[in-house]
């Protein structure tokens, strides 16, 4: 995350597996709200790789597909 921007899922996979050992891994989710087309959630990461804790806020946006289910549409981290 620091400060490289991922696109896709490949990309965003290869970010997480690529942290070492990375342990206690929690989301806390804040809001979750929206209606229709789009709803959004926020909250926070947080987990320990070699020794430090390290927690991040997070934002979604997922769209509603033509078959009625959700995919992520946007996320951000910082």
């Amino acid at each position: 995350m620091n400060g490289k921007q991922v696109n896709g899922r490949k990309e965003l996979s290869d970010f997480w597996n690529n942290i070492k050992d990375r342990k206690d891994f929690k989301i806390v989710v804040k809001e979750l709200g929206g209606s229709g087309k789009y709803i959004y959630q926020t909250g926070s990461l947080t987990w320990t790789a070699s020794g430090e804790q390290v927690t991040k806020s997070f934002m979604m946006v997922w769209k509603r597909l033509s078959n009625y289910e959700y995919k992520i549409y946007l996320t951000g981290f910082n």
